[in-house]
């Protein structure tokens, strides 16, 4: 599993749409705990879109929508990894 930092993606099959330009860099979570802080804004860890996933999510928005990852838009200046 990738994310990307500020912007994430879930793997290469995501579908983004205008939302891909936000994109800044990748990092492979595969062997991070469900515990890792994706979205640290909005407290959204992998376990938190894993599950949306099994829920039906597809697109980004789907996430954001069932998370409320990337909704307070602060992802560069909170997460430590985004700077």
């Amino acid at each position: 599993m990738k994310i990307a930092i500020s912007g994430w993606a879930l793997d290469n099959k995501q579908k983004f749409g205008s939302n891909r330009s936000l994109i800044l860099f990748t990092e492979d979570i595969s062997d991070a705990p469900e515990s890792e802080l994706v979205c640290y804004c909005s407290g959204v860890t992998k376990g938190d879109i894993l599950s949306a996933k099994r829920g039906g999510a597809v697109t980004l928005e789907d996430i954001k929508k069932a998370t409320g990852a990337c909704t307070l838009g602060r992802c560069r200046e909170t997460n430590p990894r985004g700077r």
